[in-house]
């Protein structure tokens, strides 16, 4: 029995080196972190600026999910970035000019865990708080051509194109809409 319970302790402690190293940020998502939510920031925002490393999270975790081996490891990642944007979302106020972009993200990490309903949600939020945020356009479009509702799809890039006529993923939407 102390045997089994020495043995048992091993087991956990090295599932438990193993569950933080999956965790540990490598210095290139490090580098993305920074890299993102250093842009334009405003520093004289603390009581925001202090729960952003969960958007770091959320940016990681749905990195690693685009590049997962399998698909348990996949949905493990998009949990996790749901949960790093459901973390900010919770604890900045409401009028945080990152809100559109976290909210973006976790429509994104949404849309990759098959639940594009929800992510349609977040964009429209996301449009709403800021309607010159060309990447919800992009994200909302993509979710309605995911539910099938290509009429919806098409309204929304042209919506973005009226605030963002130079985007690229825009006009690109736009083509494949109109031409398929």
């Amino acid at each position: 029995m102390k045997r089994m319970r020495y043995c048992l302790g091993l087991l956990w402690f090295f599932s438990m080196a193993v569950m933080a190293q999956d965790f540990a940020r490598t210095a290139e998502e490090n580098a993305m972190c920074v890299a993102v939510i250093n842009q334009g920031r405003d520093t004289s925002d603390q009581a925001n600026w202090v729960h952003m490393h969960h958007y770091c999270d959320c940016l990681r975790f749905t990195q690693r999910a685009v590049s997962s081996a399998n698909e348990a490891q996949r949905r493990d990642n998009l949990g996790q970035a749901v949960d790093g944007c459901n973390y900010v979302l919770g604890h900045v106020s409401e009028n945080f000019y990152m809100r559109p972009m976290v909210l973006v993200s976790r429509g994104r990490a949404l849309e990759l865990a098959k639940r594009p309903a929800e992510a349609i949600a977040d964009y429209e939020t996301a449009i709403r708080l800021n309607p010159s945020y060309y990447k919800a356009y992009i994200g909302l479009s993509d979710a309605y051509m995911a539910v099938g509702d290509r009429k919806a799809a098409l309204q929304a890039v042209e919506r973005g194109l009226q605030v963002a006529p130079q985007s690229t993923g825009l006009q690109k939407r736009l083509a494949k809409l109109k031409g398929s």
